[in-house]
């Protein structure tokens, strides 16, 4: 039998403390950023050559590990692509279905779902005549089921969501391993033939961390506000935000333009045994670089399947949570309408309305800032140059 618990029938756990949707994370963002490295990866001998901008003469000098990379590539690719196209679309589409619920809960006092069903137990309970009390109870009845019914369809839903994020949790730990495989492998033949290049990997590693950083506070705080981000892959450098870039001024737009110039000069030249630059492009430094910039992107990606994920589950507890109260007190109407009214003594009709059209704004600004457009391809150099061009503006 059902008790009187006291309910509260408020969107508990579908915001964050800074009052957005709770999708709207830094862990969301990254997968929806993180997965290009995967879907930008080269399919064939040919792509890769004109990604790298190497030599025939290295492609066909490094064959022997090139066609095992290549194939994890396609593997990888397609496992990102399949995310981009549906899993992540998903998370997205699960705010549409809840902002359609949180309409029906919220809007004004006299049309929430939320407010008739109140009004209606509290009716109940000073109700003297059966015919009162029967078409209460069937009102009653008819806004939770429906309520109900919605709610579980969205569980169902995000159940679908949470197993497909997972799934793609273990491809993509599976194939980081992969890829860290072949990177080995091709990082130990161009040794073989170069000589040690780990002081190129420690620098090129140290400034692909850095930058990241660079972005990540400017991002987080575009993420809060609900504002919508692009990306876009640079060769040698991965996937970076690139509306955070564009946004950096000063200092900011300086710090990341000197990793910019940084990057061009590790993978652009040589030193003689006096340390003098000798200006001489080197395909092993390229191919090194490449290889760092994807295996560091997919660590990102990798990194933040689990607590995207967990988030995910967040959404579903919370309407688990929300269709368990109304049916818990659906039962109480038509067991003890007496327990009904003592459970939502404390209920505030107003705060109740205003806590789902909260929810129902932070969902619709969610969806508009969670749309991903394509990701564009720019250049080192154009990278560099844009960077400049911001190092005057005001900080």
């Amino acid at each position: 039998m059902s008790t009187a618990r006291s309910v509260d029938l408020s969107p508990k756990g579908l915001l964050s403390d800074s009052g957005n949707y709770v999708l709207q994370q830094d862990d969301i963002a990254s997968l929806a950023r993180y997965v290009w490295a995967g879907v930008l990866l080269p399919g064939d001998t040919d792509t890769l050559q004109q990604r790298l901008n190497v030599s025939t003469a290295t492609m066909r000098k490094l064959s022997e590990v090139v066609t095992p990379l290549l194939a994890t590539f396609n593997d990888v690719k397609a496992h990102c692509e399949t995310f981009k196209d549906k899993t992540y679309p998903s998370i997205v589409s699960i705010a549409d279905d809840i902002y359609s619920y949180a309409q029906d809960a919220g809007g004004t006092e006299q049309n929430s779902y939320y407010a008739n069903i109140l009004r209606c137990i509290r009716s109940l309970a000073t109700a003297s005549s059966k015919p009162e009390k029967d078409d209460l109870k069937q009102t009653i009845d008819s806004l939770c089921d429906g309520l109900i019914k919605n709610a579980t369809a969205i569980q169902t839903k995000i159940q679908e969501v949470v197993e497909n994020v997972s799934k793609f949790g273990d491809q993509t730990y599976e194939d980081s391993s992969a890829l860290k495989e072949r990177k080995l492998a091709v990082e130990d033949m161009l040794t073989s033939d170069a000589g040690s290049l780990e002081a190129l990997q420690r620098q090129l590693e140290e400034n692909h961390t850095e930058l990241k950083a660079d972005q990540a506070e400017y991002e987080h705080d575009r993420i809060v506000a609900s504002t919508a981000l692009t990306y876009a892959w640079v060769p040698f450098l991965g996937v970076i935000t690139s509306s955070v870039v564009a946004a950096a001024s000063g200092r900011a737009a300086a710090a990341m333009a000197e990793r910019i110039k940084l990057v061009n000069r590790l993978i652009a030249e040589e030193t003689d045994e006096a340390g003098s630059r000798t200006g001489v492009v080197t395909d092993e430094r390229r191919i090194v670089a490449d290889l760092i910039s994807v295996d560091m992107d997919f660590d990102s990606l990798l990194a933040a399947v689990g607590p995207a994920t967990h988030l995910i589950q967040v959404v579903l507890a919370a309407f688990q949570a929300i269709s368990g109260q109304l049916a818990n007190l659906k039962d109480l109407v038509n067991t003890d309408p007496s327990k009904a009214n003592a459970a939502i003594k404390k209920i505030v009709d107003s705060k109740v309305v205003d806590g789902w059209n909260a929810l129902a704004n932070a969902v619709d600004k969610y969806r508009e800032a969670a749309f991903v457009t394509p990701v564009q391809e720019i250049s080192l150099d154009q990278l560099s140059q844009q960077l400049q061009k911001q190092v005057g503006t005001a900080a």
